[in-house]
C-alpha cells in the first residue's frame, strides 16, 4: 500500500499545481498500486512472475472478481462502483499518457482523484 499512497499524494500535488493530465496518470496508478496490494493479500500470485505485476486490462476484473468471490465486497452496486472507477481512471490515464492534443481541466482531476481515494479506502478496510 505504501506504493499507492506515495502516488495518490503525487497526484494530488500534481493538481494543485495545475497538472492536471499528469494529477490523472499518477491516481491511476495510485488505484492500480492498491488493488495489486489487495490481491497480494488474499494470497494470489501474479499471473506476470517475470513482471511481478497484472497487466493494466485484466487486473481491474480479477481485482472485482476476487472481490466478489471472496465476499469482501457483497454489494452488487459496490463492485460496479470499483469497476467503473478502475475502468474510468484507466481510460482518463491512457488520454493523459497518450493523447497529447487533448487536456484535462481541474474539475476532471479532482474527480479521478476521487475514484482513486475510494479504491484506496477500501484497500485500507482490506488490508
Amino acid at each position: 500500500m505504501a506504493l499507492a499512497h506515495i502516488q495518490y499524494d503525487a497526484a494530488g500535488r500534481l493538481r494543485e499545481a495545475g497538472l492536471f493530465k499528469p494529477c490523472a496518470s499518477r491516481a491511476y496508478y495510485a488505484a492500480f498500486a492498491a488493488s495489486h496490494a489487495i490481491l497480494l493479500k488474499l494470497g494470489h500470485s501474479t499471473p506476470r512472475e517475470d513482471q511481478g505485476t497484472w497487466n493494466h486490462k485484466t487486473l481491474p476484473a480479477a481485482f472485482v472478481n476476487d472481490l466478489q468471490r471472496t465476499g469482501k465486497v457483497r454489494e452488487k452496486w459496490r463492485l460496479q462502483q470499483i469497476s467503473r472507477d478502475l475502468s474510468r481512471l484507466r481510460q482518463y490515464r491512457e488520454i493523459a499518457d497518450y493523447l497529447p492534443g487533448w487536456s484535462l481541466d481541474a474539475q476532471t482531476a479532482g474527480l479521478r482523484l476521487s475514484d482513486a481515494k475510494s479504491i484506496l479506502r477500501l484497500a485500507e478496510q482490506l488490508i
